[in-house]
């Protein structure tokens, strides 16, 4: 038997019933996981985390991107890592930081001269 997993997750049980329906139309089998309690008392859909739409494991990058097309999943933007603009972003903080200490520094002797 093959393995269900969960690829979108929502606590509308109309709005799930239509996604389901574009992947069954595509021909990709659709489970939802909670369904029956989520008809039995809706109030119940937030104690049950919600509607999981479950596809098989073979089916999820065609499921994922058919949602994704049809605008149902947004997908998930990974940013590079760029650890030189953060060391630069780093040192700029340093060196405005120590600026505005000498700077403060500076002020507050000229004011000890002048107090006296």
């Amino acid at each position: 038997m093959a393995q269900l997993v969960t690829i979108y997750t929502s606590m509308n049980i109309s709005e799930t019933y239509i996604v389901k329906s574009v992947l069954e139309q595509e021909g990709i089998p659709a489970f939802l996981k909670g369904e029956l309690v989520t008809q039995a008392g809706p109030y119940l859909t937030g104690a049950s985390n919600g509607l999981q739409l479950q596809v098989p494991e073979k089916d999820i990058i065609k499921a994922v991107e058919l949602l994704q097309a049809k605008g149902y999943i947004v997908p998930k933007i990974s940013a590079k890592e760029n650890f030189s603009s953060k060391i630069i972003i780093f040192i700029s903080v340093v060196v405005v930081t120590a600026a505005l200490v000498i700077f403060l520094y500076f002020l507050y002797r000229r004011a000890k001269l002048l107090h006296y």
